[in-house]
């Protein structure tokens, strides 16, 4: 669950408090992006493991395709 905060509707907010929020926002959007692309790199690489020579193309097609989806 990601957690968020309203930047500008914190009760008695001041200048740094809104600036710590919007820190606290791009680390989470950060993370969360890292977060998908080790989960990418670990399922093509199961994928690429057990895929036979003969599967191989589809095999890249589906990475390239699903990196395209991230990036």
């Amino acid at each position: 669950m990601t957690h968020r905060i309203s930047v500008g509707k914190l009760f008695g907010s001041t200048d740094e408090i809104n600036n710590l929020a919007s820190q606290f926002n791009q680390m989470t959007t950060s993370l969360e992006r890292k977060l998908t692309f080790e989960e990418l790199t670990t399922h093509l690489a199961a994928r690429f493991m057990n895929v036979s020579s003969s599967e191989i193309g589809d095999a890249i097609q589906d990475m390239l395709r699903r990196l395209g989806k991230i990036i």
